[in-house]
Order: C-alpha cells, then structure tokens, then sequence
C-alpha cells in the first residue's frame, strides 16, 4: 500500500477475496425492495389515512400502521412503507412533508414471492377475477380479486363475502380441481374440460377451445391465441398472439 512507513500503524492493505453464493428459495421470484419506518406520537391520527393515500399514489407497493409505545410511556404509531429502491427519495421527502415526522429509517429486505397469473372465472355473479399463485409450476393459492367481487356484489345485491367463495368454488378450490387442470397425453398438454368452461377470453368475453398448445377465443372477430405455461393458461392480452389471418 505505497512505501511510507508508519511510526505506530501498519501501512498495509487487506483484501478479501470469495465468491457469493446463491440463496437457497423454494420461490418462484425473488427481488430486493427498500422498507421506509418513522415512529409519530404527536400528529393527528385523521391526517393518517391521507398520507396512506399519497403513498400508495405515488408509487408505494405497500403502506401499514402499527401501534407502537414510545418513550415517556406515549402511545405511538410506526408508519411503515415498502417501495422499490429507486422510490426512496420522493416517498422519504412525502413522509417528512405530510407528517409531523423529523427523520426516517431505511433498509433493504429480500423478497421471494410467487409466480402469479389473473384469470378471469365465469361464476353466476359474473366474470370475477382469480389470482393464482404457483410454486414450481404447482397452483398453491387462489385469491379472489377483492375490488372485482365487490362490483359482482353490488350489482346482485349480495355480500362479497359469497361472491368471493362462489369464485373460488368455480375456479376449483373447494374440489381442487387445479391438480387435474394440466394432465399429459402422449406428449401434449391437455386442459381439463371444467377449467375451459370457466374461462373467458378478457378482450371479448367470449368462451375459448384448447387447440395444441394454446387456449383460443371462440369468436372469430378476435381470436386471440393464449399461452399455456407450465399446465396454466395464461388469460393476459399482452401475452396473447394475434390469430395467423390477422
């Protein structure tokens, strides 16, 4: 590290050399996000509900409040907000302008989540979007849309608690009919009749016919080909391709 010699340190460099090791994840997808927390005690708790808002506007993927004690024995709340890394700045000055906030603390946390897909299922309230998480390629959770059950629900005049159990009825979660959606058959995949008859095609609501390896749209005027991965079909329009006449 040079040639000047000290009187009392040592003029050296230490290196260390290694290699970074993959982190074991049964997960589909891993990511690394930033978590923004401050502790309030002394802000009206109405102005809460406005900053969540603003948050989640302007780009947070998640905010939550949790009461915490603070020093001198004051009931406190810790105001937790979790973004991607390059949101910090704009969500840590949003903080500190709309609260009575003096500082932040900021981290980094790994994330490892399930593969997901939307489909929509045909229920007797309606086209009701289904979340679906897979794991390896498994269907592990199905989770009714929470804003589309409560449009069905509001339109028929029933509660989104029974719009949400008849999407999941349909969509194969009490019989967990999903383990059967995808079976083989001298080589191709083959979709289980329940499942295409609860699908729709989400561009025009018309029903969809399996032809090789693709769900297709019935209706001619559209025809849209979907993708089938891992034995799941892919009800998304940016994934569809166009009919081969179009």
């Amino acid at each position: 590290a040079g040639t000047r010699d000290l009187e009392k340190t040592p003029n050296v460099l230490r290196a260390v050399l290694g290699e970074a090791s993959a982190a074991a994840s049964t997960a589909e997808e891993a990511d690394a996000i930033a978590i923004i927390e401050t502790n309030i005690d002394d802000m009206n708790p109405q102005l809460f509900g406005d900053v969540m808002e603003r948050l989640l506007a302007a780009g947070a993927l998640d905010v939550f409040l949790t009461p915490v004690q603070m020093k001198k024995n004051r009931p406190g709340t810790l105001l937790t907000i979790l973004c991607e890394r390059n949101a910090v700045d704009s969500l840590a000055e949003l903080v500190l302008t709309h609260t009575t906030s003096f500082g932040v603390r900021v981290h980094e946390a790994q994330r490892r989540k399930l593969a997901r897909d939307i489909v929509k299922v045909k229920t007797r309230f309606g086209e009701i979007e289904v979340k679906i998480g897979r794991l390896r390629g498994k269907i592990v959770s199905r989770s009714p849309e929470f804003e589309s059950c409560k449009q069905a629900a509001a339109k028929f005049n029933v509660s989104v608690k029974e719009v949400c159990d008849e999407a999941v009825r349909c969509c194969g979660g009490r019989q967990r009919r999903s383990q059967t959606a995808a079976t083989t058959s001298g080589g191709d995949s083959m979709i289980d009749k329940e499942l295409l008859e609860i699908l729709a095609c989400p561009k025009c609501k018309a029903n969809v016919k399996l032809e090789g390896e693709k769900i297709i749209c019935t209706n001619p005027q559209c025809g849209l080909r979907y993708p089938i991965r891992d034995g799941i079909p892919v009800m998304l329009i940016d994934e569809a391709e166009k009919p081969p006449d179009k």
